[in-house]
């Protein structure tokens, strides 16, 4: 039984939220969104005292904010580097047309890699990634997920294995509600159900592994100059995921992992591969859980703030590898 243990945040004050007196001994790979001097100068530093090796990709903006990107750090006493790659989807993209374009020019940039267990000789897929954000782009965001699962599982078979063969955990903010449940301006109507599921939420959960045009975020549904796109099904390649969070707390994820003067919901997941893992403990957020499962509810408030130096809340897990 192998233990891990994943965090997902935004890291700009490593000294106050991603310090190596934050990462303990027992955990073995952390996910961070991170600017990108904080991770050569500072954040490198502090966790090779803890036997930890960083991978780092820069993200592509459109000009405003400081330079970041994606990056994981995984203990050295525990794994071996077998291949990473770093990737921008963008590049990823097969197919044609104005949508597909619209793909293309977005700066998303993953970063996975093959990491052998040193005890066991097991191999891993782990990967850092980081979505669009746009809310009125969800479609985007569904296709960025796809081709995130097309990368992963081209890389598996690259390496001459079998994409269910392979245990994988994705961790990173998703930019995708699992669950909204108010109107507005990107979407006008709450079903009956009482809320809305975002298209990569669907798709990573989808027993299928598929998200086609009956989806309210599939391009052909949700913008009228796509309605070309109406035949094209997402897929995950071959993944199975389930989320940590819902498979370690009875199906529910958090009510929010990000909260400002203008939005709260849970945006981050960390995503496992199903049949591999058992979760045995989440970590718990800064509030009440059972106060949801609106974020409304929970009574938390705008950060970054004095206590969270982050604009996103940590997220953990422990789980066992199971074969």
């Amino acid at each position: 039984m192998m233990q891990i243990f994943c965090v997902c945040k935004r890291c700009s004050q490593p000294k106050a939220s991603c310090s190596s007196s934050t990462v303990q001994q027992s955990e073995q790979y952390v996910s961070l969104q991170v600017e990108e001097p904080v991770f050569y100068e500072q954040l490198t530093q502090l966790l090779a005292k803890q036997q930890m090796q960083g991978i780092y990709r820069h993200r592509q903006r459109d000009g405003y904010g400081p330079p970041e990107g994606v990056a994981f750090f995984f203990r050295t006493s525990c794994f071996e580097l077998v291949k990473s790659r770093k990737i921008r989807l963008g590049d990823c993209v097969t197919g044609s047309g104005p949508f597909w374009q619209q793909v293309q020019q977005r700066g998303e940039a993953p970063v996975l890699a093959l990491l052998k267990h040193r005890d066991t000789g097991k191999v891993i897929l782990a990967g850092s990634v980081h979505l669009y954000f746009h809310p009125e782009w969800p479609d985007i965001k569904l296709a960025q997920a796809a081709l995130l699962c097309s990368q992963a599982a081209a890389m598996i078979e690259e390496a001459g294995m079998d994409v269910a063969d392979v245990p994988v955990v994705f961790g990173g903010d998703w930019n995708s509600l699992w669950r909204k449940y108010r109107p507005d301006v990107y979407d006008a109507e709450i079903p009956k159900s009482g809320f809305l599921t975002s298209g990569v939420y669907s798709l990573l959960t989808s027993s299928q592994g598929t998200v086609d045009k009956a989806h309210h975020e599939h391009p052909a549904t949700k913008h009228k100059a796509y309605k070309a796109m109406s035949t094209q099904v997402f897929t995950t390649s071959g993944l199975k995921l389930q989320s940590a969070y819902a498979a370690g707390n009875g199906g529910r994820e958090p009510p929010l992992t990000t909260q400002t003067d203008f939005f709260m919901g849970c945006l981050d997941y960390i995503w496992l591969s199903q049949g591999h893992w058992h979760v045995t403990h989440t970590l718990s957020m800064p509030y009440d859980v059972d106060k949801g499962p609106q974020p409304q509810s929970v009574g938390f408030r705008p950060i970054p703030d004095a206590e969270f130096a982050s604009d996103h809340l940590a997220m953990g897990c422990r789980v066992s590898l199971l074969k």
